[in-house]
């Protein structure tokens, strides 16, 4: 990531500037945008938390069941290693407000001169202006600001990823399952969706 990044649309395609105006002309129709990277105290992180799991289940992770207010186990997990990331003071949560309301959230990380985009999310009642895209414009904006070497979206590679970087890494994932039978059960699951997208 270098200082053009500074300016971020001017790294993007022609329609892709063209589209994210439109938006925040769309946006600023409904109320005052306005974009948020906090860095919560351990005090400050459970309201913003949940806020930010509310935000990502008023989208399609929500109705998919896929959102962290509905898997108690991931929900756990980040929890956990939220208030970690925000004891080490690396945890970055970010929102785009319209009209004063979440429309987008962001969770990440800033660890070792990087953004580690870890879940994203945005309130399906905003989808005409592309509050996701209209943050992430914001983000990354401040990860160069910071001077920060990259932005790592993590995850799979999807074509919303493509307007921003052609460069992908590979990613390894490590999962560790107990010795009982629930493990069993986990370990098997994971293998024959493994199986599965190995065949299609």
């Amino acid at each position: 990531m270098d200082a053009g990044w500074r300016q971020p649309e001017d790294q993007l395609s022609h329609s892709r500037r063209a589209s994210l105006r439109r938006a925040r002309r769309i946006a600023e129709r409904i109320g005052q945008v306005a974009s948020e990277v906090l860095s919560p105290t351990p005090d400050e992180l459970g309201p913003l938390l949940e806020e930010a799991f509310r935000v990502e289940a008023a989208g399609w992770k929500g109705r998919c069941g896929q959102a962290l207010a509905h898997d108690a186990l991931k929900g756990t997990f980040f929890r956990r290693y939220t208030a970690e990331a925000c004891r080490k003071k690396m945890l970055r949560l970010c929102f785009l407000r319209i009209g004063g309301q979440a429309a987008a959230m962001q969770l990440a990380v800033e660890y070792g001169e990087r953004w580690w985009l870890l879940k994203i999310g945005y309130d399906e009642a905003f989808a005409q202006c592309s509050p996701g895209a209209l943050l992430l414009l914001e983000t990354v904006r401040y990860a160069a600001v910071r001077g920060l070497r990259s932005y790592e979206f993590l995850g799979t590679a999807e074509p919303w990823i493509e307007a921003w970087t052609k460069r992908v890494r590979p990613c390894l994932s490590l999962a560790a399952y107990p010795a009982n039978r629930k493990g069993f059960a986990a370990l098997g699951t994971d293998v024959m969706a493994m199986m599965r997208k190995r065949l299609w």
